[in-house]
Order: C-alpha cells, then structure tokens, then sequence
C-alpha cells in the first residue's frame, strides 16, 4: 500500500490541489460565469514552468540517447564531496535541474544524489537556471544577472564548502568537468545574447536553450515529443494543479485581516517565515512553488518595508526555495534525485537535508541582515 502511494503521488496530490482548489473558489468568489472561466485559466497559471518541465524531459531523453556527442563518463566514487557539489553546481549552468539526469547518464552505477541536489540548488543563487529559480527571475522582473551573481556568491560558497575536505584535484583534472563549462559558457552567451532582444522570459529562454541543446545531442529528439509528454504527465498534471491552487488562492488572501504581521514589517525576524518557517511547511506534501506564490505577496511587501533590495528579496526566497526543494517530498528536486537514486521521496528529501538546510538558514539569515 505504502509502496502504491509513494509511486502514484503525483497523481494523489493533484487531485489533493484540485479538490483544494474547488473549495477555495466557492470561499472567495461568487460562483459566476466569470468566477468559474477565471478558475479553469488557473490551470494555465504556470503554463512556463510546464514548458520548461517538458524542455528539461526532452533534454534528458537527448542524453539517453545519444552516442557520440558526448562520450564523457562519470564515477561518483573518484570524487569527494565538495568535487561532486562543485561539478553539480557547473553542470546547473547548462542543465538546470538536469543535472542527476546528465550525470546519472554518463554513470554506469546508481547515483548518491545528496551532494548533487545541494550542488544542483546552490547554483540557484548565482544563476537561475533550475524552474524556481528561474520563475522567481521573471516574477520580480530582475534583469541583471551580474547583479544576482555578485549578490548570492557568498552564499552559494558556503554551499559548497567542506571543513571536512576542501580539495578539488581530481575534478579540476577530469575531463567531464571541461566538458561542462564549455556547454556552461554556451548557455551564458546564449542568455546574454538573447537577453538583448527580450528582456523578460527567463524561463522560456531557458527552456528553448535546453530544446536546443536536445537537438544538437540528438536531433531526432523531437519527432519523440509525443512520447515525452505522455511519459511527463503526471508531472504536467501536478504542474496544471499547482498553478490552479496558486491562482485560487490569490483573491482569498488579499481578503485576509493580516494586520498582525505588520509587527515584523522593520525588524529582521521576517526573515524567520521565508527561510525557516515556510521550508518547515513543505515537508508536509506542500510544493515549493505554491508556498512562493500563496505567500510572496504577503511577505515581499513587508521585506522591502524592512530595507531589503530587490535582489536581496529574490536572494531571501531563493534560500526559501534551496530548502523547500530539498527538505520537500514533492518538489522537482526530490523527485529527480528519488529516480536517479533509486530512493523513496522521503529519503530523496529531508531525510538526507534536514542538517544541511539548518546551516544554510543560519549563514544566510546573517548574510542578509549584516548586508542589508
């Protein structure tokens, strides 16, 4: 039965959502013809972050597949853990939440994902490529990628840092490591250049470089799109749900009397609820992505109240989000590790986390406050 749940998730937490959904819809709004048009356009509501899902499965199905474009291979035992975060956070550049995929195609043994999931998601604060990541990016319409970069490196560094062991040898020799810079490179032009032409739509800009980059791996990649969206659905359906929920959600809130926080609106203790508190509510089957958008607009407002720039904002809940999608069950993060791994969700997610998570919150909380 337990085994049932853990394989059918997707599909329970979607009907979950949309039942949730429903309910809130007869809560918030009078049920009109227009009320119920609004509702069915929710499941639209994140309609880039299903491109990108779709863009990310293509490009794996690419990796699968090819055979001479990349001939590189990956042994996990010949690394330490900083050497596996640092190639992880590399690999993030041009794969974005790609990376178990990439590097358990250039394996021949089943992957150890906690280091890649950390190294995947410290990578999120220097360059949004992973979904969240790149959502927030256009959702606080934030053009200056240096200005990102320069802001979360500190962060992102004690990511990735070991007291433990802090050589890196072998994958400064190793030849995979090349090889992913030079796609990282590719990827950062491709960004800058096309950033000229459209200043917004990181997202999709994002998702069109891994259709490419699909293509050139191999490109009979896209006469398989069929299959790919039937193989992807039950995570195009909890993508539909989720942004079901998110849009329904909206019109509650904004009646709520949340007059109480204001307490927080000048004191540094907001920074408690989007990097503690609301990673905290993600282990309970909540994505990550439906906690940023139910309460961003509730908490944003009053973190720029408290003095927090724009970039630091994005920085505050892209840590929010760094430890939602690895202590959550049911993030993106957790289920790619869980099948490149063979684990549960459980032991994919904050079974693995919990620690590291404590220690980022703690660093970054000071970080925030001390360059505020």
């Amino acid at each position: 039965m337990i085994n049932l749940l853990l394989k059918k998730y997707l599909i329970i937490m979607s009907v979950f959502f949309l039942i949730l959904s429903m309910i809130i819809l007869t809560l918030s709004t009078k049920l009109n013809s227009n009320a119920v048009l609004d509702f069915f356009k929710g499941f639209l509501f994140l309609k880039s972050a299903i491109i990108y899902l779709l863009s990310l499965e293509l490009l794996k199905h690419s990796l699968n597949r090819q055979t001479t474009k990349l001939k590189v291979k990956f042994n996990q035992c010949n690394y330490n853990n900083i050497e596996i975060k640092l190639l992880s956070l590399v690999c993030a550049f041009p794969f974005g939440l790609g990376v178990s995929s990439f590097l358990r195609g250039v394996s021949s043994e089943p992957l150890k994902t906690s280091d890649i999931s950390q190294g995947t998601t410290a990578s999120m604060l220097i360059f949004p490529t992973t979904l969240a990541s790149a959502f927030l990016i256009d959702y606080f319409n934030i053009t200056s990628l240096i200005s990102v970069l320069i802001y979360g490196l500190p962060i992102s560094f004690v990511m990735i840092i070991s007291l433990k062991s802090n050589s890196i040898n072998n994958i400064i020799r190793s030849e995979i490591l090349f090889t992913v810079v030079v796609l990282a490179i590719i990827n950062a032009c491709y960004m800058w250049t096309t950033s000229l032409i459209i200043e917004s739509n990181f997202l999709f800009k994002q998702s069109l470089f891994f259709i490419l980059l699909s293509i050139y791996f191999y490109p009979l990649s896209l006469k398989k799109i069929h299959r790919i969206i039937y193989d992807a659905r039950e995570q195009i359906t909890f993508f539909l749900c989720i942004g079901l929920l998110g849009s329904s959600s909206i019109p509650l809130i904004k009646d709520l009397d949340l007059s109480y926080l204001d307490y927080f609106s000048n004191s540094n203790l907001i920074l408690f609820i989007p990097i503690v508190l609301i990673p905290i509510l993600s282990i309970f089957f909540i994505h990550p992505l439906v906690l940023f958008i139910i309460l961003s607009p509730i908490i944003s407002p009053l973190l720029a109240e408290g003095g927090f720039t724009t970039i630091a904002i994005y920085c505050i809940w892209i840590v929010m989000l760094v430890n939602s999608q690895l202590l959550s069950p049911v993030s993106l993060n957790s289920i790619l590790a869980a099948k490149n791994s063979q684990q549960n969700i459980f032991a994919a997610s904050f079974l693995t986390h919990y620690s590291f998570c404590i220690k980022i919150s703690i660093v970054s909380a000071l970080y925030f406050v001390i360059t505020k």
